[in-house]
């Protein structure tokens, strides 16, 4: 169970759904010229509801940090006067019951992203999953991923998933797809957060998946529902990634990669960051390994990290037995590598020196390094002092568990 505050300053946040007047009044604040989400969070830290901000002359509204005359008296101008064309067409699609529109004020709107310095004042929601109160982990990494980052990103995925835990990610080639997708495998729930609108998928090649989502979690936009993708639209949206979690992970990403930006977003939000680390010749790795190398983040070789973490700050209910789960044939994570399989036979019979391993194995030095590196994270081989491994006897029980 998620373990959230629900308190706007010293103002309950709304209890019940908003009123076709309450309505109004966030569709017509979200469009003042000038004001942006931290001052509208500001109005409704102060005032507690649109509807409040409302009945506001501009005297009451410059007593708000950031609202100067110019800028309450636009307040007071847009609140008071006609909807808007534009501000119909709004009203509409909130009004059809295809999309939600959640206000800063709402119980079900998340309450960590609430907490951070910009949050959205208003989200539009597609799906099933309608309160963003859950325990999430954003998954995020390059659209040029290798085999080894999908594989990654969908095993973290679908463990993660398996385990209650909400996945968030964007909905991107590479590093997203294959976190929503690891989800879809499991039976469990992710959000894509978009840098368009709603109705307005992008890029055009995940259209079905973005319906999957859909029928397990949510897709979520700030942005007008029609809003078509815009370069500066996508480190905007990064901010709400980080911010609806307690944690990120980065799978792979090069050097100057959004992925670092909502990296860093998550870092000065006090997100926990789990940092992946990659071949150290693969270019998509560069900026994980470098964030690794100053020491950005903690390095993550297990989802069981980040589990037990969330279950002593209680977010998630305590471990439970483990449940016989087979992975699917078709993630392709339940099944070894060719290089992991040898490795593991070689293993099995004696512990061996790395050097030994890599005269005896027809396989590239760097292969090596990641099938050492994944069989030790899953607990399958340890690393002994002398550049040494042996092989531990366990088995994958479940994604991430394991049984000895």
């Amino acid at each position: 169970m998620f373990n959230g505050r629900g308190r706007l300053g010293n103002r309950s946040i709304c209890e019940l759904p908003a009123s076709e007047a309450e309505l109004t009044a966030r569709i017509q604040l979200d469009t003042v010229p000038g004001l942006g989400p931290r001052r509208t969070s500001r109005l409704y830290r102060t005032f507690g509801s649109a509807s409040n901000v409302r009945k506001q002359n501009s005297r009451t509204l410059q007593a708000v940090e950031g609202i100067g005359p110019s800028l309450a008296s636009g307040v007071v101008r847009t609140l008071k006067g006609p909807l808007t064309e534009a501000s119909s067409e709004l009203k509409q699609y909130a009004e059809s019951g295809a999309l939600r529109l959640m206000g800063f004020p709402d119980t079900d709107y998340s309450v960590v992203l609430r907490e951070i310095h910009s949050p959205p004042s208003l989200l539009w929601l597609k799906g099933t999953l309608t309160n963003l109160n859950q325990p999430c982990v954003a998954i995020v990494g390059t659209r040029r991923a290798s085999a080894y980052g999908r594989r990654t990103a969908h095993r973290l995925a679908f463990e993660l998933a398996s385990e209650g835990v909400v996945v968030v990610s964007g909905l991107a080639y590479g590093i997203d797809a294959a976190a929503h997708e690891g989800v879809l495998d499991a039976g469990g729930q992710t959000i894509a957060v978009l840098g368009s609108g709603v109705e307005e998928i992008y890029p055009r090649a995940h259209i079905a998946l973005a319906a999957r989502v859909t029928g397990s979690g949510c897709l979520v936009s700030e942005l007008h529902p029609r809003a078509r993708p815009k370069p500066q639209h996508f480190p905007v949206r990064n901010r709400i990634i980080s911010g609806l979690c307690s944690a990120l992970i980065i799978v792979e990403a090069f050097e100057r990669a959004g992925a670092l930006i909502t990296a860093r977003s998550a870092l000065d939000e006090g997100r926990d960051l789990y940092i992946v680390p990659g071949r150290i010749d693969e270019e998509t790795s560069t900026g994980t390994n470098l964030s690794l190398l100053r020491g950005e983040g903690q390095i993550l070789c297990s989802v069981q990290q980040i589990l037990t973490d969330y279950r002593e700050r209680s977010l998630l209910a305590p471990e439970t037995a483990p449940r016989e789960q087979t992975l699917p044939l078709s993630a392709g994570i339940g099944l070894r590598s060719a290089i992991e399989k040898v490795i593991l036979e070689h293993l099995s019979q004696s512990e061996m020196h790395m050097d030994d391993l890599d005269h005896q194995l027809d396989f590239p030095s760097s292969e090596l390094w990641v099938a050492l590196l994944n069989l030790e994270c899953d607990g399958l081989i340890r690393a002994l002092p002398g550049n040494l491994y042996e092989a531990t006897g366990r088995s994958v029980n479940r994604a991430g568990k394991k049984r000895g």
